[in-house]
């Protein structure tokens, strides 16, 4: 294979692009660990209600030297304690952090939902942006091949004096445009790939290429 090769396109359809962003976007990844421990901050919190069991356990061994007329004694004595307590009253501590913690699991939700809202837009913005940038390099080349046809036409025209030099410096210049248009299309596309990187949250080889249309659904 030759060196200047272009390495083959990562395919990437919407529910893939969708996946990827579940299991790697940093953000959302932090939201989650955020509600997870408000969580369990709030399951904490009601334990305080509930009846709180403790046992201990232990054993007591002596040794009894022998004596002038008794023999040597050991012995071995084992104890068991079990405890029962209920929180009946702490002036409303409990209830209090109860409620604290229910708002914070709330107000982390609430994050969560947001930055779901986030990454979906910027997703479905890099996705989008990826589809027309690809459909852009398409009409780009057929109108590069068109000016080209058009512009050796007119040269052709020229050379034989049945057009003036205005035309054909024209149909140069159209030709011109159109290249810029693809390099521009190009750029476009480049950009789409790094973008959609950055919302996924992973650095996927480029280039990257979409399948499929774009859906409308959130974040799961």
């Amino acid at each position: 294979a030759s060196d200047t090769e272009e390495p083959p396109a990562t395919l990437m359809t919407w529910g893939e692009s969708v996946r990827l962003t579940t299991a790697n976007n940093p953000d959302l990844q932090s939201s989650r660990e955020a509600v997870l421990n408000s969580d369990a901050v709030h399951r904490g919190a009601y334990s305080q209600l509930y009846p709180q069991i403790s046992l201990s356990y232990g054993d007591t061994r002596t040794f009894t030297k022998a004596g002038l007329y008794s023999p040597s004694n050991y012995s071995t004595a084992y104890s068991e304690d079990i405890s029962l307590s209920q929180t009946i009253f702490n002036g409303f501590a409990t209830k209090g952090n109860i409620y604290q913690s229910k708002a914070q699991l709330n107000l982390a939700f609430a994050n969560l939902n947001a930055d779901k809202a986030t990454i979906s837009y910027n997703l479905k913005t890099a996705f989008a942006q990826l589809i027309y940038a690809q459909k852009l390099i398409t009409v780009s080349r057929d109108v590069i091949d068109i000016q080209q046809k058009s512009a050796r036409l007119v040269r052709l025209l020229y050379e034989g004096g049945s057009e003036d030099r205005g035309a054909m410096l024209l149909s140069q210049a159209n030709l011109d445009q159109a290249v810029i248009n693809l390099n521009e299309a190009l750029r476009t596309c480049t950009l789409a790939q790094v973008q959609l990187n950055v919302a996924i949250g992973k650095q996927l080889p480029l280039p990257i290429l979409s399948e499929g249309e774009l859906s409308t659904d959130l974040l799961p």
